[in-house]
Order: structure tokens, then C-alpha cells, then sequence
């Protein structure tokens, strides 16, 4: 029965790595097998076509523009190996990518140590595996098999381990680059392999740097270099670290110097027993053994098969959708993953504008608690009480018979006094709340432009932002360069300035006209009188002096008695004099209910002005801030989902092809 090995992770980590294969058949001309539909094959070539089509959207979503022909040109070829190794008919050789991560990793021995012959007797094919390097144009990759081919890059050996399996073997070296560690991707070629072989050195090289790199799911890891290769806590531990939810042994244990010293070791005496010995024991134990026979089993997995070589095609071509696929949806969950902690940041933020909001005006407007007091008090109503008592004292001394001969001042003296009282120190106040707001507002401008700035770029790779946010960051800068937005000390305080011209203007104007006004209708109540009665009185005195007297009397008396006349005449200076006073209190509670009026007002008006003053120059810009980046999130979660519906939709395609195909 052919078998295939088929990892359930994603290519991109070696987390997670898979805990069985599957057994799937693709040759459709195998005599040992059961024969698959031909729609299989096409299925599988339309799902390689819309994974290709489906790299742009991806990398558009993930990456700006300027990175984007880069990435997307190396997953293109990646796939375009899997339409070939789908489509065509042709041999080809077993390929078999080794990647050393560093200088030290032991991969050059590794190569040299599985192709080492020790019976061999030719020195040119000796000489030429040990100098390999030194015959190539190429510095960082070389290919050896056993077919002729004019590749600068390539070398012809006749090493008969290239040659023992079903399907003969094409081995290609990677040599590190000094930005390996940096690159999102390693070469192209290591995803086209049939048996991709990472080798590391386990003291040069950190387990966690391995965790982070981006290799395919059926990579076969090689620890080489170790001295201690018979430490099953060490191997115990290194596989636990690697791989801590899988029990499957995707990582072997080689010391690959010691097997190339076993085979030098028989060379220097071939017919000596103890050198046999030695050779057996040193490269039984060096491990090299097991890195052949796990080539072995992938290269011969479908050696019961009419072609194993198409069986091998079509078996990495699965693999290569499946890690196209997986990569895909890490990628998208790796935004999603950006986003969600952007939108954590924008609640994050919200939460503090919104705990500003309600804490600033509690602030500014409840004064401190007094030593009786166990809450605060309103800071509007202590400072309008303070100013109300001492504006009620200057109003009772302003009694009407002081009013008379300061009639003319009158404005003067309730402005001068309302403008000394009227919420001075509530101002004062305000003042220095003003400065510690502008502080404030410094401290939420900054956060809002940071946040904005930092939360742009994808944490994997800062260079390239998630979203762009140039708009917003230009709206955040005209916003900061506004004439509205900077604080001056009359911020706050802007409310009482003009709530006590609202008490001058008006209040106090129609308080003064009013006093004028009295005065002038107790003059003319008060001198006509004082005629009636001083000709009440003459009429009195001359009832008998003659008709001059009388004539008078008969005039102006409208035919009262003299007496009664008298008494008219002081009853009307009395009743303006009455009158007038009465008057004068009555204006004054008047002007004191508007300066009632008038500070309900201002309570008001510096709760409004305190939440304005907040919303508005305060806290704009981070308000502004988060607004602009939770609409970009719901933008681009748009385009998230949907290029993760499709690539759901085509893995779903892929284990359907998959299960119609398992053995």
C-alpha cells in the first residue's frame, strides 16, 4: 500500500508539528493500489491555481505595497513547483534540500558523511566530494547527483548512496547567510524539497531561534555536532522543547565528524578487525544511519507503485498546498492577532478619555472636603454663597437715603463691588486648573500620535505598517496646529467673565436708571406736594386778608378746605417719599434674584465649559486617535475576513481531496 506523508500544521513554525501521517494515493497507473478519478488530479491542480491567485489579496492584507512583489514571488514559485509536480509526466530525481542555520551547524559533514563511500577506491570522486565547494561558481548553493549537467552550481558524483533507492537522489547544500535569522522565508528551494533536512548545532544554535523560523511541516531536523548523542536526557528534553506536542521523531540525533572519522578509520586499514569494529561502532553510533533511513522513507514511499517518482511528486505537492494554505492562514490569524491588540490599545485608550471625562469636572468643580465634611462640595455654589454674602452686605448699606446723594454712582459702586466678589476665587481656581490641564492635554496628545504611529506596524516586521494611517495622522496634526486646541488661562474661566458682564450690563445698568428714576418721581411727588401745601397754608392764613388770599386758594384748592388741602400736600410728599423707597427695594431684590438667576447660570455654564474644555482640547487628539484607528480596524477586519473565508474554503477543498484519496 503506497503511503504519504502529510503534516497537519502550518508551514511558517515548527510549533505544533503533526501527530500521525496519512495515507494517500495519487499514481494513476499503480497495479498495487486503488486508482483515484482523474477529477482528483484536476481538483488538485484547481486548487494550486486559486492559492496562487489568492497570494496577492493575502499579502496585500498583511504587508505595504513596496514589500509585497518580494514575498509574493517566492510563494508564486513554491506553487508553480506544485503545478509542475501535479501536471507533469517527466522523472526527476528525489530532491533532497540540507540548510545548515550556521557555519557551525555541521551540515557540510552531514552531506559528506551520508555520501562518504568506504569501499570506494577512487581518489578523483574522494577528492571531489571533500572539495565540493572549491569546484562550484556558487557560494551558498550547491547541488550534487549523479546525473552530468553544466549548472555552475552543480557537481557529478558517483556515490552510490545517491543511487539505492527507488528513485535516484539529487542532494542540495544552503549555506547560511548572514540574514538568514531575518528573513520571513528561507530559500525557495528548501520548500521544493522532497526531504527538507535543517541541521543545527544545538550549542551555537537556540531552540527558540528554530521555533521562529519558517520551514515546511515535514522538514527533518538534524542535531549534529553534540557529544553527547547517548544522552537520552538531553535528546529528552531538546525534543520536548522543539516539539512539545508531538510524538512523532522529526528530530534525530547525528555526529556527523565522528561517522566520517569511522570511514577514514577503516580506509587507513580495511583487512585489520579491530578497524572494522571500530568503523562499525563509531558509525553505528554517530547517528547517520537514521538520517538515511528516514531519506528512505520518504524517497521509497511509493517504491510498491508503478512510478515511485510520480508518487513522490504528487505526495509534495500536496504538501506544498497544504503549507501554502497553512502559511496563508497563519498569516491572516497573525493580523488578526495585530488587530485584536490594536483594538485592546484602542480600548484600552477609550477607557482612559472616557475615566478623564468623568474625573477632570469631579475635579475642578467639587472643592475639597472640609474637616466636618465627609464628601466634597460644589465649588460653584461655595464661591457664589462666599460672593452672595458679601454682595448682600454691600446692597444694605446701599439704603435709599444713601442712594440719594450717590444717585450718579450707583453703577460704580454695585460694578466695582461685583467685580471685587463675583466667584474670585472660583477664577483663581480655574486658573491654575487650566495649567494642569494643559499638562494633561500634552500627556493625552502624545499617547493618541504614539499609539497611532506604533499600533500602524506589525510586530513581526515594524517596516511594514498594518494599515496606512497618513490620513489620520494628518488630521491629528491639524487638529494639534488649531487655534481651538491650545489652553489658555481663561479656559475655564471664560463662563464667569461673562456671566459678570451679564450682571453689569443689565442687572446693574437697569438698577441704576431705576434709582434715577426714583429720585426723579419722589422730586416731583415731593415738590407738588409741598405747592399744595404751602397753598393750602396761604389759603388759610388769608381767608380773611382779602380776595388776593382766597382767589389763590380757589384756584389750586379745587374747592377743598384750606386744612384739608394741607393735609392732601403732606400726604402726597409722604406717599413719594413712601413711594420711592419702596420702589428702591423692590429694585434691588430685582437686581438680587438675577444675581440668583445669573449664577444658577454659571453653574451650568462651567459644567458645560469644563466638558467642553475636555472633550473638545484636552482629549481630542487621543479621541480623535482612537476613533480613526477603531473605523481603520473595522476596514481592514473586512478585508480580513474575507481573504480568510477563501483560504478556509480552499483548505476545506484540500481535506476533501484528501479524504477521497486515503487508503
Amino acid at each position: 500500500m503506497p503511503k504519504c506523508i502529510l503534516p497537519r500544521r502550518a508551514a511558517g513554525s515548527i510549533r505544533n508539528p503533526p501527530g500521525h501521517f496519512r495515507r494517500i494515493r495519487f499514481s494513476s497507473s499503480r497495479p498495487h493500489c486503488s486508482e483515484p478519478q482523474d477529477t482528483t488530479r484536476h481538483e488538485a491542480l484547481t486548487l494550486q491555481h486559486k492559492a496562487e491567485n489568492l497570494l496577492e489579496p493575502v499579502f496585500k492584507v498583511i504587508e505595504r505595497p513596496s514589500g509585497l512583489p518580494r514575498t509574493t514571488a517566492i510563494w508564486r514559485d513554491i506553487l508553480s513547483d506544485t503545478f509542475e509536480n501535479l501536471s507533469s509526466a517527466a522523472n526527476r530525481p528525489a530532491r533532497v534540500v540540507v540548510f545548515g542555520v550556521d557555519a557551525w551547524s555541521g551540515a557540510q559533514d552531514l552531506v559528506t558523511a551520508l555520501l562518504e563511500e568506504p569501499l570506494g577506491s577512487d581518489q578523483a570522486q574522494k577528492d571531489a566530494l571533500h572539495n565540493r565547494w572549491e569546484r562550484v561558481n556558487s557560494t551558498d548553493v550547491l547541488t550534487i547527483s549523479a546525473k552530468r549537467n553544466d549548472d555552475d552550481s552543480s557537481i557529478h558524483l558517483s556515490s552510490p548512496f545517491l543511487r539505492q533507492f527507488s528513485i535516484p537522489l539529487e542532494i542540495t547544500e544552503l549555506r547560511p547567510s548572514l540574514s538568514t535569522w531575518s528573513k520571513l522565508l528561507l530559500p525557495a528551494s528548501f520548500y521544493k524539497a522532497d526531504v527538507p533536512i535543517l541541521v543545527f548545532n544545538p550549542l551555537t544554535t537556540p531552540l527558540s531561534a528554530l521555533k521562529t523560523l519558517n520551514v515546511p511541516s515535514h522538514t527533518l531536523f538534524i542535531a549534529s555536532q553534540s557529544p553527547h548523542l547517548n544522552d537520552t536526557t538531553l535528546q529528552r528534553d531538546t525534543l520536548s522543547e522543539l516539539f512539545p506536542q508531538s510524538s512523532l521523531a522529526r528530530l534525530l540525533f547525528s555526529d556527523p565528524p565522528r561517522a566520517i572519522a569511522a570511514v577514514q578509520t577503516f580506509r587507513s586499514n580495511p583487512t585489520s578487525a579491530i578497524a572494522i569494529q571500530q568503523y562499525q561502532d563509531n558509525f553505528t553510533t554517530s547517528g547517520i544511519s537514521l538520517v538515511a533511513q528516514a531519506i528512505r522513507d520518504v524517497v521509497d514511499s511509493g517504491a510498491n507503485t508503478s512510478s515511485p517518482a510520480a508518487y513522490l511528486r504528487n505526495r509534495t505537492a500536496v504538501i506544498q498546498l497544504h503549507d501554502t494554505l497553512n502559511a496563508l492562514k497563519s498569516n491572516i490569524q497573525d493580523i488578526q492577532r495585530n488587530l485584536d491588540d490594536i483594538r485592546q490599545g484602542v480600548y484600552q485608550l477609550s477607557g482612559k478619555v472616557e475615566e478623564a471625562k468623568v474625573r477632570i469636572p469631579r475635579d475642578i468643580l467639587i472643592s475639597d472636603r472640609g474637616p466636618t465634611s465627609a464628601v466634597g462640595q460644589d465649588a460653584v455654589k461655595s464661591s457664589l454663597t462666599l460672593a452672595s454674602k458679601e454682595a448682600k452686605g454691600v446692597l444694605e448699606k446701599l439704603s435709599w437715603w444713601r442712594t440719594i446723594w450717590r444717585v450718579d454712582e450707583i453703577s460704580g459702586i454695585v460694578g466695582s463691588a461685583v467685580d471685587r466678589i463675583w466667584c474670585k476665587d472660583l477664577e483663581q481656581k480655574l486658573i491654575l486648573h487650566s495649567g494642569r490641564l494643559s499638562s494633561l492635554q500634552q500627556e493625552f496628545t502624545k499617547s493618541g500620535v504614539d499609539f497611532v504611529s506604533r499600533q500602524t506596524s506589525t510586530l513581526s516586521n515594524p517596516s511594514y505598517p498594518l494599515f496606512p494611517a497618513h490620513i489620520l495622522e494628518n488630521k491629528l496634526s491639524q487638529i494639534i496646529s488649531s487655534p481651538t486646541y491650545t489652553l489658555t488661562p481663561l479656559s475655564l474661566a471664560l463662563p464667569i467673565a461673562k456671566r459678570k458682564t451679564q450682571l453689569l450690563k443689565y442687572s446693574t445698568t437697569r438698577l441704576h436708571l431705576k434709582a434715577q428714576q426714583l429720585l426723579l418721581g419722589m422730586s416731583i411727588g415731593t415738590t407738588g406736594g409741598s405747592g399744595i401745601t404751602w397753598a393750602g397754608w396761604m389759603g388759610y392764613l388769608m381767608q380773611s386778608a382779602g380776595e388776593l388770599g382766597t382767589g389763590i386758594w380757589d384756584v389750586v384748592g379745587m374747592g377743598m378746605d384750606p386744612m384739608t388741602g394741607i393735609g392732601v400736600g403732606l400726604l402726597g410728599i409722604v406717599g413719594s417719599v413712601r413711594w420711592a423707597v419702596g420702589g428702591w427695594e423692590r429694585e434691588k431684590k430685582k437686581w438680587w434674584a438675577d444675581w440668583e438667576r445669573i449664577g444658577q447660570g454659571l453653574e451650568r455654564d462651567l459644567k458645560i465649559r469644563v466638558d467642553d474644555v475636555v472633550r473638545e482640547q484636552v482629549t481630542v487628539v487621543a479621541t480623535e486617535a482612537h476613533q480613526g484607528l477603531a473605523e481603520l480596524c473595522d476596514k481592514r477586519q473586512g478585508e480580513v475576513d474575507k481573504v480568510n473565508d477563501d483560504i478556509t474554503e480552499l483548505r476545506s477543498q484540500l481535506e476533501s481531496i484528501i479524504s477521497r484519496t486515503l487508503a
